[in-house]
Formats: C-alpha cells, structure tokens, sequence
C-alpha cells in the first residue's frame, strides 16, 4: 500500500516537471545559485594546476547561455561579469594564447559576450587594478577580436598581485 501511494507521488510528481519543462515555466533565477557555486570552485581551481580550467569555464558559461531568458537582468549582468573574470584569469595563468583562440571562439559566451571581457580589461585598466603596453588594441578596433583580447589579456601586469581576491562590484 505504501509504495503504491509513493510510486502514484512520484508519478504525479513527474507529470508537473514534464508540464514545467514543457510549458518553460522556470522560476527567474532558477539556475543561479548553480552558476554561482560553480563560478565559486572555478575560482578556487584557479589556486591549482587544473588542465581542465577551460572545460569547466566554458561549463558554467553555457549554462548561463542557456539559461539567460530565466535570470534577472541584474543576475545577468553579474554573472557575465564573473564568467570574463574567470576567462580573463585563466587565460593569464595558464598562458593561453591566440593559437587556442579558435577554442575560445567556439564557445557560446565568448561568441555573444566577448564585449563584457572587453568592457572588464577597460574597466580594470580605469580602477588602476591593471597596467598593459597593449591599451592601444583597446581603443583602435570598432570591432572586437578574441585575438586581441587574448594579446592583451597576456600583457596585463596586475598592479596587485593578490589576484585570489579581485572581485568585480557589482
């Protein structure tokens, strides 16, 4: 008798998920306590040698593309800028450089969002966070390419070198 009354909760249970998922009913911010946990462990792998930083960037970044039409604009304008930061330290760590910028470039975010990593490397430039030769990449291009952001991603000094605690305000 119980699993009856378990298993017919279960089923009902399923039918309203179903209905949920098809009618796109989310709740707004539905993933974003996900994304902030992850963009968290991203940034504490950031302190280790992880191969795989890139993978799990471009991870929480996807699903952040694919769940913008169910988060605030606010969130949305937080967790953009949180996913360039992690993008914007990886790239400085490891030394990635214009030859994976094909790699970059495929990924969802860096194709609609490679304006806010823009808007970031201007924006720490402005606060006196960073120092770059390459300012003129900045203010040259109307047009914004991943290859020159990666160029001047590399020649960022920090003027703190305590990256572990930059934080972006919001």
């Amino acid at each position: 008798m119980i699993d009856k009354i378990i298993l017919n909760n279960l089923i009902k249970l399923e039918v309203e998920i179903e209905m949920i998922l098809k009618t796109k009913k989310f709740t707004i911010d539905g993933n974003v306590n996900l994304i902030y946990e992850m963009i968290n462990d991203i940034k504490d792998s950031l302190d280790k040698e992880d191969n795989n930083i890139l993978a799990n960037i471009n991870k929480v970044s996807e699903l952040y593309s694919n769940s913008i039409n169910n988060i605030s604009f606010i969130n949305q304008i937080n967790i953009a800028k949180q996913i360039s930061l992690l993008y914007l330290l990886a790239i400085k760590k490891y030394n990635i450089d214009s030859s994976l910028s094909s790699k970059l470039e495929s990924t969802t975010y860096i194709l609609n969002y490679k304006n806010y990593l823009y808007l970031l490397i201007r924006n720490l430039l402005e606060q006196g966070i960073i120092v770059t030769n390459k300012y003129k990449l900045l203010i040259s291009s109307e047009d914004v390419k991943i290859e020159d952001i990666i160029n001047i991603i590399s020649d960022i000094e920090f003027v703190n070198k305590d990256i572990k605690k930059l934080e972006l305000s919001k």
